[in-house]
């Protein structure tokens, strides 16, 4: 049995803990294994359900059938070694020399146990050393493909890190908080490592210091419009976007591109809402604030997929690649 570190939420009658009960190991990277979790166990601790009302109770179970409703979409891995909520550039500029646990040099953004770890961490930070039972978990998606080109081998991988501020669904959760937290935000980095190593090792060294060996990591990002605006849940296939009146986007966008400016350096932001109908008003409310902030790092491109790439024409997305070749040919 593994267990999330701390794992305690907690409902009306008192905490629960989550555990995890079974896994799948899906493959390597860099000679550590990487898991994907296959069940889990919600487990009452001590509580007093005496105390609750008729309709309480009904939602403590209401509450826990949820929790376990999203537990069971089969979208959390982890690894005992390897830091799967970091990037494999920024894991290189991260000091060599570094003794700091998993949790300590984990991406906050992409912790989703930090939450229900907290007692478990903040005890850590007191002097009792709990480290070995703070595992961060990573929500998202990730697949990991062995191949040989030539007789030489290579591994792809895909890792999508979703955020776990702001993470609601579609339309429930959308736009931007007065933090700068976007709905639904996914960093998505594609790896090309070459030669991997047989054993488990320290995080990959990089390509200056063994001769031969490759890696390659390509990182995007995506969220909602960086605007305070909702999509109103009605009987409509497309309900309306509704920017919200009497706020000012312009401070928490400054905020959020500051972020991704800090973390990822010069930003190409592709707007790919309709030019027409219901999306257009939010799609040039958007441009309004990235021409606002006046910042020289962020290049803004509109393209309108559904339009361009209509009737399964995904050719199209072409068009797009050349307005971004010359910034893509910077970035190697």
């Amino acid at each position: 049995m593994v267990c999330i570190s701390n794992p305690q939420c907690t409902f009306s009658s008192g905490e629960y803990m989550i555990v995890i009960t079974n896994r799948e190991r899906i493959g390597r990277l860099s000679g550590h294994d990487i898991f994907r979790v296959t069940s889990f166990q919600i487990l009452p601790l001590p509580r007093n359900l005496l105390s609750l009302s008729e309709s309480q109770t009904t939602d403590e179970q209401t509450y826990v059938h949820l929790l376990e409703t999203h537990l069971k979409s089969n979208a959390f891995y982890f690894s005992y070694t390897y830091d799967l909520t970091q990037s494999l550039q920024r894991q290189a500029q991260l000091p060599q020399s570094t003794t700091k646990s998993l949790w300590q040099r984990a991406d906050d953004r992409f912790f989703w146990n930090r939450h229900i770890s907290s007692k478990l961490i903040e005890a850590t930070l007191k002097g009792q050393n709990l480290s070995n039972f703070i595992l961060p978990i990573m929500q998202g998606f990730i697949e990991i493909l062995t191949t040989q080109i030539n007789s030489k081998p290579f591994i792809f991988a895909l890792i999508s890190r979703r955020s776990r501020f702001r993470a609601g669904t579609r339309y429930f959760s959308r736009g931007i908080d007065t933090e700068g937290h976007v709905s639904n935000f996914i960093e998505s980095e594609q790896l090309l490592l070459t030669d991997p190593p047989a054993q488990p090792s320290a995080p990959w060294p990089t390509s200056q210091q063994i001769e031969g060996h490759t890696q390659i990591s390509y990182v995007q990002v995506r969220g909602s419009l960086p605007l305070f605006w909702a999509q109103v849940n009605d009987l409509n296939y497309s309900p309306k976007m509704r920017l919200k009146e009497g706020t000012d986007s312009t401070q928490a966008a400054r905020r959020h591109f500051d972020e991704l400016l800090r973390i990822y350096g010069r930003q190409i932001l592709v707007n790919l809402t309709n030019t027409k109908g219901y999306e257009l008003p939010v799609g040039q409310a958007y441009e309004r604030i990235v021409d606002e902030l006046h910042d020289d790092r962020l290049r803004y491109i509109h393209f309108d997929f559904h339009k361009e790439c209509s009737n399964m024409r995904w050719h199209r997305i072409q068009l797009l690649l050349d307005q971004l070749e010359e910034d893509l040919v910077q970035q190697r």
